[in-house]
């Protein structure tokens, strides 16, 4: 079982790390951009592009790293809008994120039991 809470902490955590060296205003358009790559019809080729992108783009590719590595593109786009202090825009993300790893791990809740 995953544990939903202790997740959204750790992000909350990379997401603070991430705003002590870049501009949180920069940091979610930069998630908001992956995110959209990850979920577009074409996300691999939207994702190589990123890719490219983030070459010369520290702070892109820090987001993509964190992200791809340590919470999730919508977990961490849900941490940096709650720092922000946008916490409707957090709470929508976070929801995002539940429902896309209950539908990875084949879980259902209260989110997605209409899914099955």
């Amino acid at each position: 079982m995953v544990n939903f809470e202790q997740n959204r902490l750790e992000a909350i955590k990379y997401a603070v790390e991430l705003n002590q060296k870049w501009d949180i205003n920069r940091l979610i358009h930069n998630a908001s951009l992956h995110c959209s790559a990850i979920e577009s019809n074409n996300h691999l080729k939207d994702i190589r592009k990123l890719h490219r992108i983030s070459k010369s783009d520290e702070c892109l590719k820090e987001t993509i790293q964190t992200a791809t590595f340590y919470c999730g593109a919508n977990n961490l786009l849900s941490a940096l809008y709650f720092i922000n202090g946008n916490y409707m825009q957090s709470d929508i993300w976070y929801a995002r994120y539940i429902h896309a790893a209950n539908r990875v791990l084949g879980q259902t809740n209260e989110l997605n039991d209409m899914d099955k």
